[in-house]
């Protein structure tokens, strides 16, 4: 091998450690950037919890008991019975409906099949 092709290999291997170095170089700061990003949306969501965390502390402070001892609890039961009756009213009639007409069909099949047999039409 002659001092040339030598020369001309070891800077083949350099241009080409060169070029890797350049990519891992870019991947590098690309990856840094994305990690600042990503540090920065992290800083603006703790200080969106922050705020709200003050919030609710203040909210914390109340007093819980009328949750408990809801003055509009009966009426508001009473008229949910209301509702649920209501509604398994509907359920009701909406079934009986479909059931009758399903039986109705099921027996005017039965008559026309059994017209058919008779007449030989």
């Amino acid at each position: 091998m002659t001092t040339e092709e030598r020369h001309e290999i070891r800077q083949l291997i350099t241009d080409l450690l060169t070029a890797s170095h350049a990519k891992t170089e870019a991947a590098q700061d690309n990856l840094e950037y994305k990690i600042d990003n990503i540090e920065l949306i992290l800083g603006e969501i703790k200080t969106q919890t922050t705020k709200t965390n003050g919030r609710v502390s203040v909210l914390e402070l109340k007093d819980a008991s009328h949750i408990t001892n809801c003055p509009h609890a009966p009426k508001l039961n009473d008229r949910v019975r209301v509702l649920e009756d209501n509604q398994l009213s509907v359920k009701s009639v909406k079934t009986w409906v479909i059931s009758s007409v399903g039986i109705a069909s099921l027996i005017v099949g039965i008559i026309f099949i059994v017209f058919k047999m008779v007449t030989g039409l």
